[in-house]
């Protein structure tokens, strides 16, 4: 095998480790940050991940987006396409925004449509008498969060990170993959060189990457647990809002039958 095929794919493999430790980190803080907390602006979100996903998704934009200006660069220089390389270009460009908004968009995409979103506006009218229809519309809302942001219980165990890590997409087990062809890629490329040592490295860059991937898939699974744990309380204080709110939309006023009758007879009286 060609020595420089064994460089890309082992750069592409270090590339993958990063991105596993990265994932690692922002599963660890989502789990050891898990809590009920009140929005505070547009920009807060609750966990790390949507965050840590920017970086690395804007990285390969920008990347991309010279690789594009080079290339047109060539068609309009060396091959004399400059029709071409300006359609190049606004291809490009038109690429560039649609992933920047897509970005910007991710930033900006806080909770509301959440249980912190919804709870926060129950809490402002809470112990108040609201109409009826705007109870409805909560409830509504709350089925609504229910579909998009209730998370399914799952169990914690490595068993269970295992299982998830099998069957959660091929994201987490590509580093696993190029591990592995990292390794078949070095004992193939030694012609019989030094083999006992190259099957050990081999096998530590597998053992790495599969280390990697299942616990992160395990701290995945904590971080989620957690965070689902935060979102039943949310849920349930909202729901108990909810109810003393229908509580009180059906609810007499004290003494407003009394009134009306004491109204009703000093009227007749006036009329007599």
């Amino acid at each position: 095998m060609n020595l420089s095929w064994i460089v890309v794919v082992t750069g592409v493999w270090i590339v993958s480790v990063l991105f596993q430790l990265g994932d690692l980190g922002t599963s660890t803080i989502d789990a050891r940050t898990a809590c009920d907390r009140e929005p505070s602006g547009r920009l807060l979100r609750q966990r790390a991940r949507g965050l840590f996903w920017v970086v690395p998704f804007a990285s390969v934009v920008v990347v991309g987006f010279g690789v594009g200006i080079d290339f047109a660069g060539r068609l309009f220089y060396d091959l004399a396409e400059p029709l071409v390389a300006l359609v190049f270009v606004l291809a490009l460009a038109a690429i560039a925004s649609g992933a920047v908004l897509l970005v910007i968009t991710g930033l900006l995409s806080d909770a509301a449509v959440d249980y912190r979103g919804i709870l926060a506006q129950l809490r402002s009218v809470e112990g108040e008498r609201r109409p009826r229809d705007e109870i409805s519309g909560f409830r509504r809302q709350l089925t609504a969060i229910d579909d998009e942001c209730r998370i399914r219980e799952r169990e914690t165990t490595m068993r269970a990170a295992i299982g998830y890590l099998v069957t959660g997409g091929i994201v987490r087990l590509t580093p696993v993959l190029l591990g592995l062809a990292v390794a078949v890629a070095v004992v193939f490329a030694v012609h019989g060189q030094n083999v006992a040592q190259l099957i050990v490295v081999a096998f530590i860059v597998f053992a790495l990457s599969g280390g990697l991937a299942l616990v992160g898939s395990r701290m995945f699974l904590v971080a989620e647990s957690a965070w689902r744990d935060v979102h039943e309380t949310q849920r349930a204080h909202a729901v108990r809002i909810l109810d003393d709110l229908e509580h009180r939309s059906t609810k007499r006023n004290a003494g407003l039958g009394e009134r009306v009758t004491r109204a009703l007879q000093i009227l007749r009286e006036q009329q007599a």
